[in-house]
């Protein structure tokens, strides 16, 4: 019994104690180096600072969100809404990442209007200031979807 107990005490440590612990500060360093690598359209080391955040805290909204904002740069749209939907499972209160929704939406191969107005009015509902001439690039883009 108390070998047992030595082994469960070397192992807590080992697991518990000894694991680097890494601060908020931290992971939002590492993900402001992923922002400026996409400024720079350094797009792969982005991806791997942000795949690096998200180790380090795979429930990390700003990671999720900036994964998806990298994949919208590259105009793979469908492979943002999921990102912005992963961080809206974890906070559905993200005004930004509803807007990036609508704008995704709107921007895939197959426009969803329907889908990108309800990201839009939830985007607006939580504070985020919509750019007056989205409503009209989503007007026009409706009109397009209906011909």
């Amino acid at each position: 019994m108390k070998n047992l107990l030595i082994i469960f005490s070397v192992l807590f440590f080992i697991c518990f104690v000894s694991l680097p612990v890494f601060s908020e500060a931290e992971i939002d360093e590492i993900i402001d180096q992923a922002e400026e690598y996409k400024l720079q359209e350094k797009f792969e080391e982005a991806y791997e600072k942000i795949n690096e955040a998200l180790k380090l805290d795979p429930d990390n909204i700003r990671a999720h969100v900036e994964y998806g904002s990298l994949l919208m740069e590259q105009d793979k749209f469908e492979d943002a809404i999921l990102w912005f939907n992963k961080a809206l499972t974890i906070e559905s209160q993200i005004p930004l990442a509803h807007y990036a929704l609508s704008v995704s939406y709107a921007r895939k191969n197959s426009p969803n209007v329907i889908l990108a107005r309800k990201h839009l009015e939830l985007a607006k509902s939580q504070g985020f200031r919509i750019p007056p001439w989205f409503y009209d690039y989503l007007n026009r883009v409706e009109k397009e979807s209906n011909n």
